[in-house]
């Protein structure tokens, strides 16, 4: 009796040859591998950004921004860590500086480090579909595969 019909069947004698419990292991250790990188890559990314914090407090507006940018385009150009502790030390370490040097207003120490974040991710995007992008798109095969 087929119930899956003849490719089904076929494909479901494939899948009972294989060695499950070999692939549960390599699964499982993915697993593990992928729950302790993204455990430590956002309790390293937090205490960086909180060390920068602390560093960058009497420093001048210029230098601070240069350094958050940086450290910033670093940040956003590795994939497994996220935007909001970029976006979150920035506001906090631009507004203080902000704040305390020329600008003065609350406005100015608000929507200046509104700009620079979003500069810096539209940077950080630009750099990543110059770089991956057309490195992927000069392969033969992927224009193949999108058209």
């Amino acid at each position: 009796m087929i119930i899956l019909g003849v490719q089904g069947e076929a494909q479901m004698e494939i899948f009972q040859s294989w060695n499950h419990s070999k692939i549960l292991t390599y699964a499982a250790y993915w697993g593990i591998f992928y729950v302790c990188l993204d455990v430590l890559v956002t309790k390293f990314t937090l205490v960086f950004l909180s060390w920068l914090i602390e560093e960058t407090k009497d420093i001048n507006l210029i230098a601070v921004t240069g350094i958050i940018i940086i450290a910033g385009l670093i940040l956003f150009l590795l994939p497994p860590i996220p935007g909001v502790p970029i976006y979150l030390t920035s506001g906090i370490v631009l507004t203080s500086v902000v704040g305390r040097d020329s600008l003065g207003s609350i406005t100015a120490a608000i929507a200046y480090p509104c700009a620079v974040s979003l500069g810096l991710k539209l940077l950080a995007c630009t750099l990543q579909q110059g770089s991956v992008g057309v490195l992927c798109f000069q392969h033969r095969l992927i224009p193949y595969f999108l058209a």
